[in-house]
């Protein structure tokens, strides 16, 4: 059986190998970006017979980048994906039962009150 708590921590882990990056396995008491918030999205679990089967663990990295009306975190967003601060390559390597299926949301979240801009990864663990 996985244990949903360790999974975040290995994904927010991975996610502060990254240079400047802040990342944590809950939604903080205040954001400070960059930084990288590990949510869980759903879990599938295989039907293995008699046995627990294989658990499909779907979680969102929530990448916050800057203040959602700054330009420069507009253009920083690039790095994300594919630049210096790539995110698939940095939760694949240190998890190598993982994926990074896509990044699916370019947009604006609202924490305490204030807007980030960001972007949104999905990402798969087979535990």
């Amino acid at each position: 059986m996985a244990d949903l708590a360790a999974i975040r921590q290995q994904i927010a882990d991975a996610m502060n190998t990254l240079p400047e990056m802040r990342a944590t396995p809950y939604i903080p008491d205040q954001v400070q970006p960059p930084a990288v918030i590990v949510e869980p999205d759903y879990v599938d679990w295989d039907a293995g017979g008699m046995a627990r089967g294989a658990e499909h663990w779907y979680f969102l990295i929530r990448v916050l980048i800057g203040l959602a009306n700054n330009t420069a975190a507009q253009k920083n967003r690039d790095e994300y994906l594919g630049g210096g601060r790539d995110i698939k390559d940095a939760v694949q390597a240190a998890m190598p039962n993982s994926s990074v299926s896509s990044a699916r949301k370019f947009d604006a979240w609202t924490y305490a009150g204030i807007d980030y801009l960001g972007v949104e990864f999905a990402v798969l663990v087979i535990a």
